[in-house]
């Protein structure tokens, strides 16, 4: 079922929308709303699929109704002004419809919100299912990454050190160079937080390829690796870089 909101500070409007609505098993109307105080509201606790957005109406209109939201719904403003029409699709509008429209008009725009929504579905669930997946590589000791169209298994163990460089992460694994187009964040979720510590925004290393560890008098540190890399650490991972080496 697509969860749907109607706002109109007009009744007729809501009216004739909710009975050519009304036919499509798919659409459930969840809520209606006869101002923008209101529609807002619903826009933040309902969290509907597909939500029809009169634009003029008093006090808070329809643009400014759903302006600012993180999470917003396919969003199809409903409005007898056509000059609205810019800022409607500043503000990413999906569709927009201009009273008074035809019933195959609006059917034409719900069916292809219907296809959108069902999309977005199944790219969050995909999206989900890859998550779980780099959640089960990383159990196995596993960092998977792609590098030029390849998908390269990494062993977490055999990974020495990763920065990030610009618009890409650079890993090094046994002397060789992986540039990964990926945020650090990311990265660094998919490590195991026992081996591998990010001694710096840009910097992660595993502890296991530490040779020294030599405090500055300002409280930072620096970090030698067994291959002679080194790096500077910022003091506020040095008491747990200290933790799991076993020396505090």
């Amino acid at each position: 079922m697509i969860k749907t909101i109607i706002v109109d500070d007009e009744e007729p409007a809501r009216n004739r929308l909710r009975s050519l609505l009304k036919s499509d098993p798919e659409i459930f109307i969840a809520l209606e709303c006869g101002d923008g105080a209101s529609a807002r509201q619903a826009l933040l606790e309902l969290k509907p699929d597909l939500a029809f957005l009169d634009i003029e109406m008093p006090e808070i209109d329809g643009l400014s109704a759903i302006s600012g939201l993180t999470e917003r719904p396919y969003t199809i403003f409903v409005t007898a002004h056509q000059q609205h029409a810019l800022d409607a699709f500043a503000l990413h509008a999906d569709d927009y419809l201009l009273k008074p429209f035809k019933n195959a008009r609006l059917l034409e725009a719900v069916s292809y919100a219907k296809e959108q929504i069902h999309a977005r579905a199944v790219s969050t669930a995909q999206q989900v299912n890859l998550e779980d997946q780099r959640v089960s590589c990383a159990a196995k000791g596993i960092l998977p990454i792609k590098v030029d169209g390849k998908i390269v298994l990494l062993k977490l163990q055999e990974i020495e050190w990763i920065t990030a460089e610009r618009d890409y992460v650079q890993i090094v694994a046994e002397n060789t160079t992986y540039f990964v187009r990926e945020t650090m964040q990311s990265i660094h979720s998919r490590l195991d937080p026992s081996c591998f510590l990010r001694i710096h925004r840009s910097t992660i290393i595993n502890i296991q390829f530490v040779h020294e560890v030599r405090p500055f008098a300002t409280g930072e540190c620096f970090v030698l690796l067994r291959n002679g890399q080194e790096f500077t650490m910022s003091r506020s991972h040095r008491a747990v870089l200290g933790s799991l080496l076993g020396l505090s």
